[in-house]
């Protein structure tokens, strides 16, 4: 890491077990060396990007607090927030830059992507699927779906790729919840798809894992079926599931009803 600058007319600041803020010259090739976290979201950059580089370019600083994390027993600094921003110093042309930077230990990577959440840059505004990864850490739901059904994903969606998602996690949440009723509806009872994803317990995820499994077997990624993964007919699809399993009939009843 760079060199610390004293700053005239300043103090230390009380030490704090858990976190400490400094100011640091960082250059390119120590952030090369920061790694990027399972539940960071993939870099986008977009206008707020370049303009934060003409100002990181302008003034050979940047903006805000970078935050690092490290998990205990692990060295490695990992960024948790200010993932924009830094790519904005790296396209800004400059080598070195003037920057707060926030380092906190965690417990776990769990913790850490709890933090993730919380304090998310603004540059690149957070989709859902972007909450619902930084979540799957600290949520059993998630993490069993994930892990049965890869082709659940959080971005880069392609029907046509093989090693690609074929829908999104914010997606069938959604059309689960909406399924739950007589008839499949898209509200959600106002619920945030975070909220649903915490409050999707162990039974429901591994009923919606069943049907995850039928569908994939049934349509694949075949071209025909490309529509049946959309949010539409993928939640009347599921509003079939959840009523086959309501009356204990199974799958193949309500493929048929369908």
């Amino acid at each position: 890491m760079a060199t610390i600058i004293n700053l005239k007319g300043t103090k230390e600041a009380p030490k704090n077990s858990r976190s400490s803020m400094e100011t640091r010259i960082i250059s390119i090739a120590g952030v090369q060396q920061w790694k990027v976290p399972p539940f960071q979201r993939p870099v986008r950059v977009n206008a707020k990007v370049q303009e934060a580089a003409q100002s990181t370019r302008e003034n050979e600083a940047i903006e805000g607090v970078i935050t690092l994390g490290q998990v205990r027993g692990d060295l490695a600094y990992y960024i948790v927030d200010g993932q924009h921003r830094i790519e904005g110093f790296k396209i800004s042309g400059i080598e070195e830059a003037l920057v707060d930077v926030r380092v906190v230990t965690f417990e776990d990577f769990a913790e850490m992507a709890n933090e993730f959440v919380k304090l998310n840059s603004s540059l690149v505004r957070m989709r859902p699927d972007d909450l619902l990864r930084g979540m799957e850490d600290a949520t059993i739901s998630l993490q069993l779906i994930r892990k049965h059904c890869p082709f659940v994903g959080y971005d880069q969606i392609r029907r046509a790729s093989t090693g690609a998602p074929i829908v999104g996690m914010s997606v069938i949440l959604r059309c689960w919840a909406g399924s739950a009723g007589e008839t499949p509806t898209s509200t959600m009872a106002g619920q945030s798809v975070s909220s649903l994803a915490k409050t999707t317990d162990e039974t429901s995820a591994r009923q919606l894992i069943q049907f995850l499994g039928n569908a994939h077997q049934a349509w694949g990624r075949d071209p025909e079926y490309y529509r049946l993964w959309g949010a539409l007919t993928f939640r009347f699809a599921c509003g079939c599931t959840v009523a086959s399993l309501s009356t204990a009939t199974g799958w193949a009843t309500s493929a048929s009803w369908c």
